[in-house]
């Protein structure tokens, strides 16, 4: 752990915001100028990996290959005593997950006001050849005045020239990544060929917690979770939320569809059917801009 004062780069320690298992996040300031940013140090066990390394170099890549306003800017990484550092914006705010915690349940215009701006941002990445691969209410982060995708740590690449094809090797086809409640069907059996449509399960089975408090493919156990997940038919959300708008209930059950190819084809119809339902003018997948050089570290 960093004390505060400790120099990291060009940057000054504050803080400890947060810890996982991959590394710790504080809060600093940038020497020259006082800015104020999120440094993500990992830690020395980890970094001993170096498949482990790669992912958080694969995490800036990954984040910094699309320029959106409702994904978390990654300005730069280097290392510091052999550690990879992340410099990302400083958000203030909590987590989905955090907000499911207190209040367990997210009433559909609340919900949908945050979720086009995540599909916005997914629709985006997705267009750029990023797909996140583990979309859960931890990465959708509650910022103040805004809304933030973060974690692009196990994102696959699937450009084939540009920034975002720049690390496309590094992940391996059919290996067992996400998180268990929320994979979808094709990453829980570890199929070589994953694209954006699974993005939209683990955002189906998000917005299924959100509205119901209940997650569908909870289990006690990892084989648990995978039957429900693979095998076994999951409780339609209007089971359990009777006064769920007929158009949102169809598109979850469309979401949560096992086979790709029934779900929604991309995300634009998800963004659009939460638009109605948000009572605000969103922001569209037009949002975006192509980070064309290949950024650094």
């Amino acid at each position: 752990m960093l004390e505060p004062g400790t120099k990291v780069g060009a940057y000054r320690i504050g803080e400890q915001l947060g810890a996982g298992t991959m590394g710790r996040v504080y809060r600093a300031s940038r020497d020259a100028d006082g800015a104020v940013v999120a440094l993500k140090v990992m830690l020395p066990e980890t970094a001993r990996h170096e498949s482990l390394r790669k992912r958080v170099y694969r995490e800036a890549r990954t984040a910094m290959a699309v320029n959106h306003p409702n994904i978390v800017r990654i300005h730069e990484v280097f290392e510091h005593e052999a550690l990879p550092v992340l410099v990302m914006e400083y958000l203030e705010g909590e987590s989905l997950r955090t907000r499911l915690k207190r209040e367990r349940r997210i009433d559909l215009q609340t919900l949908a006001q945050v979720m086009v701006r995540v599909t916005s941002a997914l629709g985006t990445a997705h267009a750029h050849g990023v797909i996140h691969r583990d979309i859960k209410p931890d990465n959708i982060f509650l910022a103040r005045g805004s809304v933030k995708v973060l974690d692009f740590g196990i994102a696959k690449l699937t450009a084939v020239e540009g920034s975002a094809a720049a690390t496309a090797s590094l992940t391996k086809t059919g290996t067992l990544l996400g998180t268990p409640y929320y994979m979808s069907p094709e990453q829980a059996k570890g199929m070589k060929r994953i694209d954006h449509r699974s993005d939209i399960w683990s955002l189906g089975v998000t917005m299924y917690q959100c509205l119901s408090g209940e997650i569908p493919t909870r289990g006690k156990t990892f084989v648990e979770v995978f039957k429900r997940v693979v095998l076994e038919p999951l409780v339609p959300i209007e089971k359990l939320v009777p006064d769920v708008p007929a158009d949102i209930a169809k598109l979850i059950g469309r979401m949560l569809t096992r086979e790709p190819a029934g779900r929604p084809w991309d995300l634009r119809e998800v963004h659009d059917a939460l638009e109605r339902h948000a009572n605000e003018k969103a922001p569209s997948f037009a949002t975006a801009v192509a980070i064309v050089d290949e950024p650094t570290g």
